[in-house]
């Protein structure tokens, strides 16, 4: 797994640089090297049979990378909204706090917007390297500790504490998916596999031949590029919070610009 993350962890261009090149390279030359050791008429002979079962392979292949992209889609775009939704909730909890005296509205206002700075300035570094703590919750601890030591006294107030402490519970599950996910979408099997048919796409095409070289070698070239440009789309959205392409704590500085400019 270390070759993945080293991989996640390039920027972008790099990335594609490694991954598609490295991936074009071997099917450029072991179709070279076939077409010289065997000669394109034997190879060609090979495409009856070998044809059926690339067509095969190939298929498989392609629903298998097409449910890994649809799946590790799915969870970076369900990461995106709960980072939306967490800021929502904490807005509604900053907006909430009016219902309370001066001094306890200072006080719940100051510890969400303490809470949304901890986020981007000690979690957001975490959920990068991918080593936050999916139990240690040390800055949302600290912001129920500030709403549990409340004590409403008016009939609104009950409701408004109930309903926070409500909201409260939503962003500790959004907090738990976010370190989930900064781990990886997909299990380890799952990349062995991505890499074990990405090879055999790559080697399978050199026992078949046409009399035209040029075809053959275009036609292995297009196909590696396709695979590897999947496989690389599936490595930058199964981890959401690292490489260059990771998502940003922008909707919590957002939060937090707004909370200070009103001198919160």
């Amino acid at each position: 797994m270390s070759w993945v993350l080293w991989l996640n962890d390039l920027p972008l261009w790099t990335a594609a640089l490694v991954i598609i090149g490295g991936t074009i390279a071997p099917s450029i030359i072991g179709t070279a090297v076939s077409g010289l050791f065997f000669g394109e008429q034997v190879l060609s002979l090979n495409n009856v049979v070998g044809g059926f079962k690339y067509m095969f392979v190939a298929g498989i292949y392609a629903g298998f990378l097409g449910f890994l992209l649809l799946g590790v889609y799915n969870r970076y775009d369900k990461v995106r909204a709960a980072i939306i939704d967490e800021v929502n909730e904490l807005t509604t909890l900053d907006r909430l706090a009016i219902a309370f005296p001066a001094a306890t509205t200072a006080t719940l206002r100051n510890g969400v917007k303490q809470y949304a700075q901890d986020v981007v300035t000690v979690e957001w570094p975490q959920l990068r390297d991918r080593n936050a703590d999916p139990i240690a919750m040390t800055a949302f601890d600290t912001l129920e500790r500030v709403y549990a030591a409340v004590e409403p006294t008016t009939r609104k107030q009950q409701v408004v504490i109930k309903q926070s402490r409500r909201i409260l519970s939503a962003i500790r599950d959004k907090r738990g998916m976010r370190v989930l996910r900064s781990f990886g979408a997909l299990q380890v099997l799952l990349w062995v596999v991505t890499g074990i048919g990405t090879a055999v796409g790559i080697v399978l095409p050199w026992a078949l031949g046409s009399p035209n070289v040029n075809a053959t070698m275009l036609m292995s070239i297009l196909a590696t590029l396709l695979m590897a440009s999947i496989v690389l789309v599936i490595l930058k959205l199964s981890y959401p919070f690292s490489g260059s392409s990771g998502l940003l704590p922008a909707p919590y500085t957002a939060f937090i610009a707004e909370v200070s400019a009103r001198g919160g």
